[in-house]
């Protein structure tokens, strides 16, 4: 087989979908047809009778409900078809479907997208626009400079990449950049004060922040302690840092006389929004028809400024979880809980899609919660189960809130110390069967969501039953 007969062979299997998708005249991702929309062949956002919908290619509203991490884990494959990835990824599929789950952060390879776009699974194209957020704990790991004539390369080179599947896949939900790098903020800071010379970054913190807030450099020595003659002296200075302290919490709203602070906040929003803004300029050149998502957000650090700040440049705002666990003294401290999604709502006026809520891990080797535990490992797949019940039925709920995904894999993963450390999914890979300790909680919300959708919700409760569910899952 020639080269050209194997791309044209691999173009008509990347095409077929759409064009199968186009001539169905039902709902692609659900049996809903409740409520219905323009079908132009492409997922969109619609906010319809008050309450904001994912709208299918057809014209159907849905509702996403699903998981992050899709890849097989160490020997799955092997224990589950005998090394047949197609095999494994159709008896995946399978009884996920069977379940009303619908929707993946992520597809991995050939064998899941096949499987999964043929049981009717809705998915987020992940860009890489940056590495994993875990890579930039390290404060020597290199930040690239939002502000460069690199950056804006290597992000068009991505961009468009990402753009050349993505746009003709009618399934696509939208175009995610990944998991958030943004998480240390002061680390990305102190990185670009650091350099000696007048690099893109450093001069646009001076400029659009130090400038416009002091407008004269005494004022500025007078907070920072400095002796400056300019502000152009700060440019090629490497003296200035700020510490992890700085970092704001969610719900911090930092005052105008906490000068130091208001400074790092608005460097942040400086920093962030550039990433998004150059991100934006491409993806609408290269897929105009696709959602864009944004980064899924670990929201530790993420206060209104911020998500106002990067708002103009997504379609739907994707934060990672809807409550964060933190406890003293054996109680729930609501204190140090996400901010709403309400409250992200009002503000920007973004539907927002939950790309992560905790509920892949079961206690093992005694490790209880701490204060600082924000992922909270369950006593067992049952309790894991009740919370999966109560998130998805708060988040049905909302109308901001378009769909959820849950920080949790297909099969279980049985490395405790490697990457995802060990998290559980739906099914046994040793038995091939789901565990219905669990599955019985998801298959029964799952079968609820557009009843409760479309009724009266009291929202307070249903939070509060989401708090209670983990309480008790962890105790």
């Amino acid at each position: 087989m020639t080269d050209n007969i194997r791309i044209a062979c691999l173009l008509a299997f990347i095409f077929a979908a759409p064009l199968s998708v186009k001539s169905q005249e039902k709902p692609l991702y659900s049996d809903f047809t409740g409520i219905k929309g323009e079908a132009t062949g492409h997922i969109y956002v619609e906010q319809i009778d008050g309450k904001h919908w994912f709208i299918d290619p057809n014209g159907y509203a849905f509702f996403p409900v699903g998981l992050d991490h899709t890849r097989f884990f160490g020997n799955t494959v092997d224990l589950v078809s005998n090394g047949d990835e197609h095999a494994c990824a159709n008896h995946a599929f399978d009884m996920l479907s069977d379940m009303g789950v619908n929707c993946c952060a992520a597809l991995g390879g050939m064998a899941q997208k096949k499987s999964a776009l043929e049981r009717g699974f809705s998915y987020a194209q992940g860009t890489g626009l940056t590495p994993h957020s875990s890579t930039y704990k390290n404060e020597n790991y290199h930040r690239d400079d939002p502000f460069s004539k690199e950056f804006d390369m290597h992000v068009e080179r991505v961009m468009k990449r990402s753009a050349r599947g993505a746009e003709q896949d009618p399934h696509v939900l939208g175009l995610s950049y990944g998991w958030n790098p943004f998480q240390l903020m002061h680390k990305w800071i102190n990185h670009f004060m650091a350099s000696s010379e007048n690099t893109p970054a450093k001069v646009a913190i001076v400029d659009e922040v130090y400038i416009k807030q002091y407008g004269n450099i005494s004022e500025f020595n007078q907070v920072y302690g400095t002796t400056f003659k300019s502000f152009n002296e700060i440019k090629s200075d490497t003296s200035i840092r700020y510490n992890e302290s700085y970092d704001p919490k969610p719900d911090e709203v930092v005052g105008e006389d906490d000068f130091k602070k208001r400074d790092f906040n608005k460097i942040t929003c400086l920093l962030i929004t550039q990433v998004h803004k150059v991100a934006f300029k491409y993806a609408r050149q290269y897929a105009p028809n696709k959602l864009i998502l944004g980064y899924f957000f670990k929201p530790y650090n993420f206060n209104l400024d911020m998500y106002a700040a990067i708002a103009p440049y997504v379609d739907v705002l994707s934060p990672q979880h809807l409550h964060i666990l933190s406890y003293k003294k054996g109680e729930y401290n609501k204190a140090r809980g996400v901010l709403p999604t309400e409250r992200i709502y009002e503000l920007t006026g973004k539907p927002i899609f939950i790309s992560d809520m905790a509920m892949g891990k079961v206690y093992k080797k005694n490790n209880k919660p701490t204060e600082n535990n924000v992922y909270g490992p369950y006593n067992t797949h049952e309790d894991r189960g009740k919370v999966y019940y109560a998130a998805v039925e708060k988040a049905a709920a909302l109308p901001s809130v378009v769909g959820l995904t849950a920080c949790m894999t297909i099969y279980d993963n049985p490395d405790e110390n490697g990457q995802h450390g060990g998290n559980k999914g739906f099914i046994d890979p040793y038995t091939k069967k789901e565990k219905t300790e669990f599955t019985s909680y998801v298959r029964d919300i799952n079968s609820k969501i557009y009843e409760i959708r479309l009724k009266e919700n009291d929202i307070d409760q249903l939070t509060q039953d989401l708090i209670d569910a983990m309480h008790k899952a962890i105790h």
